[in-house]
């Protein structure tokens, strides 16, 4: 895996990494987040399970103006946000999320809820008009009763879900989802499920359950879905609305209204099915209310050419060249992708760098590895782009590398808590 993280021809490397700094007489200043002012300039700072605790406390339209960055990978598989029932969804019919939250390519790991006569059930239970973005939901185990998703239960009144994942166990009775439960008058743009989707009553889709007057773009699933009425590979029913360039290549199995993609869908009154295809050897269906069905071969690298037609591989999507990403199937660029084993892993293009503890104080080890004899320089920034601190500027030999950092600048002195950037160039 590691010789396919590096392009052979790549001579100069560049990460950055966010780094979060807490200081301790500081620390009465950010009981509820890591920092920030809840604004777009200044967002929240979302670092721990606490923290991602406190949304809730803005919830309703007037906190639509409220924006919330999360600045690390978050557990939920632990006490106390897996005991009993689990998980209690931010946002519910009467107050809803309304906020912007940015999962700025962190991960949010397992997610536990167990509430079966429930509704609204997901990380977000209700949506109205939000925004919520490159975030993952990894390893996920939610049960509820309608409207049931990893991500988001129920989205609505313009709500916008761009470039965010799922993976885990999604199970429900109606409109049940492996991302979104019900994706109403609302967007998903560039993002895909995976592991099982699970209904017993009606509109179980393996990226979303029911689609009303919805915009699908870029996203694919490969979860396994199972259930009853209006089943879907991507979407169990799609009410109007428009579909383009999507996908599904997962097993789908259900009594009526069955389909590799789309299991049903209403027309009336504006509708569009633009470049969708489904696996028809994955899905072991032939038919789909929406798409066009595909062999295995067809669909996976070198990609037949017929298929994927004025799909975007240059900025939007990525062949699979060397089936390590996807299995040969399209993935998106600008999401992260989980391995068999549930781990969140970089695209191709990137490198392999951590930091622990992240937040920290007073010190933090970043960890980076050379495949190269070669110069190297890591330097810290302040998120106004300000270099704060030079750590190395050196030769270095191949394997592993750590480099210290005890939150000082060049000067010696103390810098506040926030997130900085450690940008690395090898």
């Amino acid at each position: 895996m590691k010789n396919s993280l590096i392009m052979p021809i790549l001579k100069i490397l560049t990460v950055l990494v966010w780094l979060v700094l807490f200081i301790s007489q500081n620390r009465a200043l950010l009981n509820e987040f890591a920092g920030g002012s809840g604004t777009e300039a200044d967002p929240w700072q979302i670092a721990t399970a606490e923290h991602l605790n406190n949304v809730r406390n803005y919830l309703g339209d007037e906190h639509n103006n409220k924006y919330f960055l999360q600045i690390s990978d978050i557990e939920l598989g632990i006490s106390p946000w897996n005991d009993g029932q689990g998980w209690v969804a931010t946002g519910g019919y009467n107050h809803p999320f309304c906020g912007h939250y940015d999962g700025n390519g962190f991960a949010i790991r397992g997610l536990m809820i167990n509430r079966p006569i429930s509704s609204y059930q997901g990380l977000f239970g209700y949506t109205k008009g939000a925004v919520i973005e490159n975030l993952g939901v990894v390893n996920v185990d939610v049960t509820g009763d309608e409207y049931v998703g990893a991500l988001v239960g129920y989205s609505f009144a313009d709500s916008m879900i761009r470039n965010c994942f799922s993976s885990g166990k999604v199970s429900g009775n109606d409109h049940t989802g492996g991302l979104v439960g019900h994706n109403s008058y609302s967007a998903v743009n560039s993002s895909y499920s995976t592991g099982s989707v699970s209904g017993s009553l009606s509109n179980t889709g393996g990226l979303i359950g029911l689609g009303t007057y919805q915009a699908l773009s870029n996203c694919y699933s490969r979860a396994e879905v199972q259930g009853n009425s209006s089943v879907g590979g991507l979407v169990g029913f799609q009410f109007r609305g428009t579909m383009s360039n999507c996908y599904a290549a997962g097993p789908v199995t259900g009594s009526q209204y069955v389909g590799g993609l789309t299991g049903r869908k209403i027309t009336l009154g504006g509708y569009l099915d633009i470049n969708n295809y489904w696996d028809m050897e994955a899905s072991e269906q032939t038919g789909s209310a929406m798409g066009t069905g595909r062999t295995t071969l067809e669909m996976t690298y070198p990609y037949a050419a017929e298929t994927f037609i004025n799909w975007d591989f240059s900025e939007v999507w990525g062949a699979d060249v060397d089936y390590v990403i996807n299995d040969g199937y399209p993935y998106l660029r600008e999401v992260g992708y989980v391995s068999a084993e549930e781990t969140i892993i970089a695209h191709p293009e990137q490198y392999d760098v951590t930091n622990y503890p992240n937040p920290f104080n007073p010190e933090t080890t970043i960890r980076f590895e050379l495949w190269e004899r070669g110069e190297v320089e890591l330097v810290v920034f302040n998120i106004k782009g300000q270099k704060v601190k030079t750590l190395l500027q050196e030769m270095r030999e191949v394997g592993e590398q750590r480099v210290i950092w005890d939150g000082l600048d060049d000067r010696g002195n103390r810098v506040p808590s926030g997130v900085y950037f450690c940008r690395l160039v090898a």
